[in-house]
């Protein structure tokens, strides 16, 4: 995954803070292979947002355009992504993005 944007913003007249980030599948970093390695597309992205307002807090994961990533060079990272993705869809991924925002928060 790529982070490609980070933003906090402070609304001091609503005692309100919020936080997001941006992230995209991307190739693997070290890697010459420019080929995403990921269970969705370089099209998808998710977005994770906390959002603080006076003694309440919300965190939250919104994806986009979340479209399994089959056309790979390899039938076997095909099927798995396949399985993955619509795994995740039905809320597999759900623990992992809790978790996640647990310790985005703790941070």
């Amino acid at each position: 995954m790529r982070i490609e944007k980070i933003k906090e913003i402070k609304i001091p007249k609503e005692d309100t803070d919020l936080f997001y980030m941006q992230v995209r599948p991307a190739p693997p970093p070290l890697s010459k292979d420019k080929e995403t390695a990921h269970f969705y597309t370089k099209a998808a992205t998710s977005t994770f947002m906390i959002t603080r307002q006076r003694n309440n807090l919300k965190a939250e994961e919104e994806g986009r355009r979340k479209i399994p990533n089959s056309k790979t060079k390899s039938l076997i990272d095909n099927v798995r992504n396949t399985t993955v993705a619509y795994s995740a869809a039905n809320g597999l991924a759900y623990p992992q993005w809790k978790s996640l925002m647990r310790g985005i928060i703790k941070f």
